[in-house]
């Protein structure tokens, strides 16, 4: 997924599909991650508004 591509329904999709396959922690553990580097977008002006 191109970062322009995120949307928080398609961010949860992700999300709720670790959960499913791996398990809860490695999901949360995605979720940190993704909020983080999300952020990091939008503070470079890359996003507009954070998709996690």
């Amino acid at each position: 997924m191109r970062l322009v591509e995120a949307s928080t329904p398609r961010v949860s999709g992700v999300i709720k599909a670790i959960r499913d396959e791996v398990g809860a922690a490695t999901a949360k553990t995605c979720k940190s991650i993704l909020t983080s580097t999300f952020a990091l977008a939008v503070t470079h002006g890359a996003l507009a508004a954070n998709p996690v």
